[in-house]
């Protein structure tokens, strides 16, 4: 945890103010830990660090106390306004990234063979919403493109969101088809991949944000404001992503149906 206090108190000084995720997400993608609950261990973190009096909130986004002392309330008030900004402009584009990303995959395994479509199915009487689904290949995909979160193994959590619960649904219901349950995600925890191996089921950690092309200025500005480096303004599948779908679908279920 002293590690973890360290990484956050320095974030904080680099970023003057931030939101928790930000400084959550610097920690994931560029701290090198890669313990199992790292998004909430730095959450529980961040909470003491408060109790201690070391962060301070501003409109619900952290800084230190070493940079109040350093700088005064005057200059964090406007790092919050300019930083805001982008912020806010970030998140919409990231809802419009993210019908891209499920549709961007989709056309993808459509066109080398791999016949999907959205679907929604249902459980015990509760709808479930998927993302690319193969009747013929026997797989269904949840295809996620937010930084807000890193999953992790939901059966390990006592109350799971939404998200969580939607992914615990999925996987039961793919188990009960003999299909494979796959989860496409920028942030995946050591953990959820116990989860999965109980079900036979695949993760694919992309490490990566999609917002649409003409958001090329607003990357260049999260990188600027947040030195957030994982956030790629294109209308093509990025290329790992292609590869890994290549590797892990579409290669093993071609292979089904050659003699």
């Amino acid at each position: 945890m002293e590690r973890i206090k360290e990484l956050i108190l320095r974030e904080l000084w680099e970023q003057a103010i931030a939101p928790e995720k930000i400084i959550k997400l610097r920690i994931c993608l560029y701290s090198g830990l890669k313990s199992d609950y790292l998004w909430s261990n730095i959450h529980y973190t961040i909470k003491q660090l408060k109790d201690e009096d070391a962060i301070r909130t501003y409109q619900g986004w952290l800084y230190s106390e070493a940079t109040l002392s350093e700088y005064g309330m005057e200059y964090i008030e406007a790092e919050y306004s300019r930083k805001y900004e982008v912020y806010r402009r970030w998140n919409t584009a990231v809802l419009e990234g993210g019908h891209l990303l499920e549709r961007l995959v989709r056309d993808y395994l459509n066109s080398q063979g791999i016949d999907v479509v959205p679907q929604t199915v249902r459980l015990n009487g509760k709808e479930i919403k998927i993302d690319a689904y193969s009747p013929d290949y026997k797989f269904a995909m949840e295809i996620k493109n937010k930084f807000s979160d890193t999953y992790v193994n939901p059966e390990a959590i006592r109350h799971p969101n939404q998200d969580h619960q939607q992914l615990i649904e999925l996987f039961r219901y793919c188990k009960r088809r003999g299909f494979t349950p796959i989860l496409m995600a920028p942030l995946i925890d050591n953990s959820f991949y116990y989860f999965a191996e109980r079900y036979n089921g695949l993760c694919c950690r992309t490490l990566v944000q999609v917002v649409d092309a003409d958001k090329a200025g607003l990357v260049r500005e999260i990188k600027d404001e947040f030195q957030i480096c994982h956030v790629k303004a294109t209308n093509r599948l990025p290329s790992h992503i292609a590869k890994w779908l290549e590797r892990h679908v579409i290669e093993p279920r071609l292979m089904m149906y050659i003699d």
